[in-house]
């Protein structure tokens, strides 16, 4: 959207991972927060800021707050579809304003870690702009989803994006770009600059001093930073838009594959719907049999498949976006989890 193109106030700048501009972005929010009293009082008010994310949030959201604490961070339930819920959301900021706390920072996410559940943004800020008292920066994680936005059938993820004040995804996760490389962008560049601007006089310059040129040192936590915009670059002019869509896509319809399998099948079941290339799924047994056949699937060194815990659930998880993976590949997956799932026995629940 219009207001994060740097020809505004906007502007974007590439990290080295989500939990970097997740952190930068966290800087900046608390910087803003305390701007609004005097210097002399900042230190008392720290203590107030609040964050707020939900139970499906990635872990760096509660190192980022580590980082820069003090910093309390209210984890709240999600929704059935694993989602931030906006009515908890209001409902928590209310309250921390009536406690005479200030919220400072909404974390959302655009496909989770565990299952890939994506937060209503338009909900989200909604519920934020109905509490008038609590004006916290809203960030949007779409470290792996945001690539699928590049194809218009999936761009409906972001709907709502321009109401937040950063968003961020990773190209080093499904937009074949090599690691690190991760794209964050804020409506208003000041906010960054202002809370990460240091300027020895080592580093002071005529361009910089005249605003002639943009010091990216200010946008980050270190000082450095590699050429990382030259190998998106590569990718983008090897590629295509067009080409990266059909990578997109072809890895999305080969999760459906595999997701029909398990429809199909009378040993596995679907435990969360499939929105991209992430199918989660389990074996029709207990918790440790799923361990068991996760184990024995990647021990045989063929194929490798991750898991995580829903509702308690010990859940198999299986993602494409290798440019390599074909259709016969799904296939032998499916037939050395059945083979591997046959050889554990009696299911039990």
């Amino acid at each position: 959207p219009e207001p994060f193109l740097s020809s505004g106030k906007g502007g974007g700048v590439i990290q080295g991972t989500a939990s970097e501009s997740l952190l930068v972005s966290l800087v900046a929010a608390r910087a803003r927060a305390l701007d609004s009293f005097p210097e002399s009082h900042r230190a008392q008010y720290a203590s107030k800021l609040v964050a707020y994310c939900s139970d499906q949030t990635h872990s760096s959201m509660q190192k980022a707050c580590m980082i820069v604490g003090p910093m309390e961070l209210r984890v709240l339930p999600s929704t059935a579809e694993k989602c931030l819920d906006p009515h908890a959301l209001s409902s928590a900021l209310e309250r921390d304003v009536i406690a005479g706390l200030i919220p400072t920072f909404v974390c959302a996410t655009i496909g989770t870690t565990s299952s890939t559940a994506s937060d209503d943004l338009s909900q989200i800020a909604a519920s934020c702009h109905a509490v008038p008292a609590a004006q916290p920066w809203l960030h949007v994680d779409a470290a792996y989803a945001g690539s699928a936005c590049i194809c218009p059938e999936f761009r409906s993820l972001i709907d709502g994006v321009e109401g937040f004040d950063s968003f961020n995804f990773n190209p080093h996760k499904w937009l074949l770009v090599n690691f690190d490389c991760s794209t964050l962008w804020v409506q208003n560049r000041d906010h960054l600059v202002n809370a990460l601007s240091v300027t020895p006089a080592y580093l002071r310059n005529a361009q910089s001093d005249e605003g002639s040129v943009i010091d990216y040192r200010d946008w980050q936590i270190p000082l450095g930073r590699r050429f990382r915009a030259l190998k998106l670059w590569f990718v983008m002019r090897t590629y295509g838009a067009e080409g990266l869509r059909e990578h997109i896509r072809k890895s999305v319809n080969l999760a459906r594959r595999f997701e029909q399998y398990v429809n199909e099948s009378d040993l596995f079941d679907m435990v969360f719907p499939r929105d991209l290339a992430l199918v989660c799924f389990r074996l029709r047994g207990s918790n440790d049999q799923n361990r068991a056949l996760l184990d024995a699937v990647n021990n045989t060194g063929k194929t490798y498949i991750t898991h995580t815990v829903l509702d308690g659930s010990y859940v198999l998880r299986v993602a494409v976006g290798s440019v390599m993976t074909e259709e016969e590949n799904v296939d032998h997956l499916w037939k050395l989890l059945v083979e591997h799932a046959r050889q554990l026995g009696p299911l039990s629940s």
